[in-house]
């Protein structure tokens, strides 16, 4: 009887952590998701991702054409709820996704490297700012 009690306890904690990890990533797929909403501010520029600007120098927000990016760009975004045809980067996300990925992995995304849900979901911070 024992033995039994035991077992269901442990079920109960797993079942909780799993509903509270559950509830943890759909809160940052949430927020990810507004933050891909409409773009705010004007837009000063419509570059290509990955033509005219250097990484981290644009004093410019950049307009990405969705229908530019690559096949699996496109499906994480579509998978994320965006519908949008296209999008603005500001400076200050490009700063930020720079220092959570790094430069060379921003350049890679910029030239059409596909995005993995990890690096979408910890990019989520960036797009909030």
């Amino acid at each position: 009887m024992k033995f039994i009690k035991i077992i269901l306890v442990i079920i109960v904690i797993l079942l909780v952590v799993t509903l509270g990890f559950g509830a943890y990533l759909w809160s940052k797929l949430q927020t990810l998701k507004a933050g891909f909403g409409a773009p705010s501010g004007s837009v000063e520029s419509s570059v290509p991702v990955g033509e005219g600007t250097s990484t981290g120098s644009s004093a410019e927000p950049i307009t990405v054409d969705v229908s530019s990016l690559s096949e699996s760009q496109q499906k994480v975004l579509k998978t994320l709820g965006f519908e949008a045809s296209s999008y603005t980067i500001t400076p200050q996300m490009r700063v930020c996704a720079e220092e959570k990925l790094g430069a060379a992995r921003v350049a890679e995304i910029a030239g059409g490297a596909s995005v993995g849900m990890f690096e979408a979901m910890t990019l989520a911070a960036c797009v909030k700012n």
